[in-house]
């Protein structure tokens, strides 16, 4: 299977806003092969950006990440994406994520584009664009996490809290460990627990907790060996 790298592994951030969409068909206007694979660049549009002469439609890089039935992200980029769904929108140009948060809203339709409008959509859940700016040591941890994680074939999920920390999940070898980066007072602090079957019961506080992020490093690490 060709298999999709979730963009969040990528970018070590979570997605701006999530769209329901419908793709086109062909009598409609819209694509000749059918619906795209994951990993499909178009571009969007917002609805009421359409003006007749279609080489002056203003036009945005955020490209879409389409979900499954059980809204997780479609990773076997061999077959076509449903007709209609869910995507994941993630906005290439960072710089331009608060121009594009003054527009964002629930409710706000638009196209995805690729010459042609292939499919209409329409916002449905404001993600990225409503949290903080999360700390560097934060998104840091998170790529070495991502990478550490992938060089095992281990697997991992991360909530990106509205408090400006973050909570990983991995699991590895029918193990689960628990990443807390937390911030309190302005400083950042990483916190590592497992969870045990005969423990079921997750606290909000981590099994130990580190100052630097050389010490987590270190600590994560070892969890492979």
């Amino acid at each position: 299977m060709d298999k999709h790298t979730p963009y969040e592994h990528i970018r070590h951030r979570p997605c701006d806003f999530i769209v329901k969409y419908r793709f086109y068909t062909e009598d409609e206007g819209g694509r000749k092969t059918g619906t795209p694979i994951q990993g499909y660049r178009s571009d969007f549009m917002y609805a009421e950006d359409e003006v007749e002469d279609k080489q002056k439609c203003k036009m945005w890089m955020i490209h879409p990440e389409f979900l499954d039935q059980d809204n997780k992200i479609i990773l076997d980029k061999t077959i076509r994406v449903p007709q209609t769904g869910k995507a994941k929108m993630w906005i290439l140009n960072e710089k331009l994520q608060e121009m594009h948060k003054e527009r964002i809203k629930v409710g706000q339709k638009g196209y995805f584009m690729e010459g042609i409008k292939s499919a209409e959509c329409e916002v449905i859940e404001i993600v990225g664009l409503n949290l903080p700016e999360y700390s560097t040591l934060f998104t840091d941890s998170l790529a070495f996490i991502c990478k550490i994680v992938s060089s095992h074939n281990a697997k991992y999920e991360s909530t990106w809290l509205p408090s400006g920390c973050i909570m990983v999940d991995v699991w590895y070898k029918n193990r689960l460990f628990v990443v807390q980066l937390e911030l309190d007072k302005g400083k950042e602090y990483f916190g590592l627990s497992e969870v045990k079957e005969n423990e079921p019961d997750f606290t909000t506080r981590a099994d130990k907790y580190y100052d630097t992020l050389e010490e987590f490093k270190i600590a994560f690490t070892d969890l492979f060996k």
